[in-house]
């Protein structure tokens, strides 16, 4: 009879020994492949006029491999937003995270932080790896706090501030609907 507690009590301290876990699931939810705002017709007709008259610039200047750019330019941003994402199913397990068929190990994951991104909540997620550099899942704002505190137990939090540059690109190709001033108004403003 002491042999097989012994036995017992050896099973239990071999799995907490264990190098390697099978996967668990801790948080999974479902959701939009990456955020989308939809846009009105407006914005489509002010983007194909101004890649016209800048083509026309382009065609004075006899700057014709541009001026196609640009019309692919413009027409790969049409297309890009008259389309809904795909919903996709995201997992956090115990090794990693998981978005539909792609999996990402935590020991290639540098870091994670948060953004809201128009008017979506989204989780971004730094990696060792070139491509991609950077994982965005769309959460729901009440998951915030839980998948948080699983990460945690794998991942840094390290908040990132994006380049001034990719900063204003994003203002020009996301239009935010939210404007929030975190400047307080000066003397010379009041006055």
């Amino acid at each position: 009879m002491e042999e097989e507690t012994n036995q017992t009590d050896n099973k239990a301290s071999t799995k907490e020994e264990r190098k390697f876990q099978k996967p668990e699931l801790l948080v999974e939810w479902t959701g939009p492949s990456h955020v989308h705002n939809a846009r009105e017709h407006n914005f489509f007709v002010t983007l194909f006029v101004a890649s016209i008259a800048f083509g026309f610039v382009l065609v004075l200047f006899k700057q014709y491999t541009l001026m196609l750019v640009n019309f692919a330019l413009a027409f790969t941003i049409y297309a890009a937003n008259k389309h809904e994402p795909q919903w996709v199913t995201y997992q956090i397990l115990n090794t990693s995270l998981k978005i539909d068929n792609d999996e990402y190990y935590y020991n290639n994951l540098s870091h994670f932080w948060f953004e809201k991104i128009g008017g979506k909540d989204v989780l971004k997620v730094r990696t060792f790896e070139g491509h991609p550099d950077v994982i965005e899942l769309v959460i729901r704002p009440e998951d915030e706090e839980q998948i948080e505190d699983v990460l945690l137990q794998n991942v840094p939090y390290q908040e990132e501030k994006e380049h001034r540059l990719i900063t204003f690109i994003k203002k020009l190709v996301l239009p935010i609907h939210e404007v929030e001033s975190t400047e307080q108004p000066t003397e010379e403003d009041e006055q």
